[in-house]
Parts: structure tokens; sequence; C-alpha cells
């Protein structure tokens, strides 16, 4: 039975390993900056394939992107065309004079707090919460 045991280490052993490899990052698009239907977010890290759309908050739109530590470049693309950067963030020149947001991601990088509701959720919230007051009321009348 020893051998078992062997491999429940192991893989313990790698389990935070792999998770300390990259972090949840919070990227938040301001709405002062510019104003959009639809924000995503493309980065280095995926080799600027992989576009993640972010939530509408109200005032801004925002999400949390999981992306491996260190150096990372990422642009904001407005309304699924237009590829623009924020002064939210540090900025990059590339060498062919592309501006890129910069972060950088640490190991000692706290992970980003979940988000909350978007806008939408919030307002559906509230809709439900009313519509419910309402039939606690009629209830109470019947009563």
């Amino acid at each position: 039975g020893n051998e078992n045991n062997l491999v429940e280490i192991t893989t313990e052993d790698s389990g935070p390993a792999v998770q300390g490899e990259s972090k949840m990052v919070r990227f938040k698009w301001d709405k002062s900056e510019g104003s959009a239907r639809t924000v995503e977010v493309a980065g280095s890290w995926s080799g600027w394939t992989d576009i993640h759309p972010l939530k509408d908050m109200g005032e801004s739109f925002e999400d949390n992107i999981i992306i491996p530590l260190g150096t990372q470049s990422f642009k904001f693309i407005l309304d699924s065309g237009h590829w623009t950067h924020s002064h939210q963030y540090p900025v990059d020149t590339d060498e062919r004079g592309n501006n890129n947001n910069q972060v950088v991601v640490l190991d000692t990088t706290e992970d980003a707090e979940p988000l909350g509701m978007t806008a939408q959720e919030q307002e559906e919230a509230d809709f439900k919460h009313l519509m419910s007051e309402k039939d606690r009321k009629k209830e109470e009348q019947r009563g």
C-alpha cells in the first residue's frame, strides 16, 4: 500500500505550485475614459488571442482575469473593434510604437476580491425585492 501514499504526496505538492504561478487580477475600464457598449481585455499572456469581456458595473466595466506572474501587457477593446489603452494603468510603448497597458503580477500580489453584482444584476435584484414586497403586502391585506 505504500505506492498510494507516494501518489497522494506528489499531487499535493504540485497543487499550490501551479496556483502560485498565476493570480486573479482585476481589470477595470472607467467610463470617464470613453463610453462603450462593450469592453473587453486582451493581453500578452495569451498572445493577444484570448479576448475576455468585462462586466458593466455602472460607472465602469470590470472583471477578474487569472493571468501568469510577471510583467504583462494588455489592451482594452471597446465595442469589439477599437483597441486602446487606459490612463489608469502604466503605459508601455513597444518597438512598433504601440501603446499598451502594463501590469506587474508578483508572487506576493493579492488575488483580486470577487466582483460584486453588475449594474444590471443589481437592478434585477432590486426589482425582485420590490415585487416580493408588494406580494407580502397583498398577503397581509388578505389575512
